[in-house]
């Protein structure tokens, strides 16, 4: 199973009757089924649209020049009762990836909260500077120039939106009730 799919498995993209993951993923399914019970499917709909907001909202706020990449966090319905939030699979979506979690020397410094847990590798391949400095260099297309990085710390835009969970459906459950 790549890491990919661990993260995927892990953080619970997958919102709705079928979701597996991790005992708050569990919890959340748990609040998310009683709450359909009672609000119905549209309570789930509502769910993904304001996790997919605050997720991109999380994004933008990192500091990273990341307009471009906000509209790869989606949801989609695939059945009943059955909604997945995910990152597109297009050509950016191991940035999306970079981004959540962090590359290099700068991301093993400041970890994601669940790296250890599904095995994400903070590679920085013994590139050193003659002084040292762990890091390398990549051509940036955008500048025609080459660029020295130590790589970036973990965004996290996906898991800190997990934490706000109880938020989103409360505020899922007052949009249904005003039907917005």
């Amino acid at each position: 199973m790549s890491t990919t799919d661990k993260f995927l498995r892990q953080t619970g993209y997958f919102i709705g009757a079928t979701t597996n993951g991790s005992k708050v993923i569990k919890q959340i399914t748990q609040d998310l089924k009683e709450n359909v019970d009672k609000y119905g499917e549209r309570l789930l709909e509502k769910v993904c649209q304001i996790f997919v907001q605050l997720a991109q909202y999380n994004l933008l706020k990192s500091g990273y020049n990341v307009s471009s990449l906000v509209d790869n966090i989606f949801y989609t319905r695939y059945g009943k009762n059955k909604y997945r939030v995910g990152i597109r699979n297009n050509t950016q979506k191991p940035i999306m990836y970079f981004l959540e979690f962090g590359t290099g020397a700068v991301g093993r410094e400041n970890q994601h909260p669940l790296a250890g847990e599904i095995g994400w590798e903070y590679l920085v391949n013994k590139h050193k500077t003659s002084n040292g400095i762990e890091g390398w260099t990549y051509y940036d297309e955008t500048t025609s120039e080459y660029v020295f990085t130590r790589g970036l710390k973990a965004v996290s835009y996906i898991y800190d939106t997990l934490q706000e969970m109880p938020k989103i459906i409360e505020e899922a459950k007052r949009k249904v009730n005003l039907n917005e």
